[in-house]
């Protein structure tokens, strides 16, 4: 999987990922945040490692439907490049840290 697509997946996972199956979210996050690859989680979840990475690639789907619809990732995306853009144009720091405080929400 490249790594752009990881990357955007994880993220994904993180938004949506209690939207998830308790088991999908397993296999994710030792997937994602834990770095383990097929093998290690079919052994640690005693399947085989095509399940897992079926597991993977529907969970993944729907997470990209979650975003579809929803468009979470999209809209921070867009917040985020908007404070950026603020934060270049002010010197106040009280605004400075409102920028910083919705930063750190997003």
């Amino acid at each position: 999987m490249e790594l752009n697509k990881v990357i955007k997946n994880g993220n994904l996972f993180s938004i949506y990922g209690k939207l998830l199956t308790p088991n999908q979210q397993k296999i994710l996050n030792a997937y994602y945040f834990d770095d383990l690859g097929l093998t290690e989680i079919s052994e640690l979840f005693g399947i085989t490692r095509q399940a897992v990475l079926d597991a993977i690639n529907k969970a993944n789907d729907t997470l990209n439907k979650f975003e579809n619809i929803l468009k979470i990732e999209d809209n921070n995306k867009k917040v985020l490049k908007c404070l950026n853009e603020l934060e270049v144009l002010t010197s106040d720091k009280k605004a400075l840290s409102l920028i910083e405080e919705i930063k750190n929400i997003l």
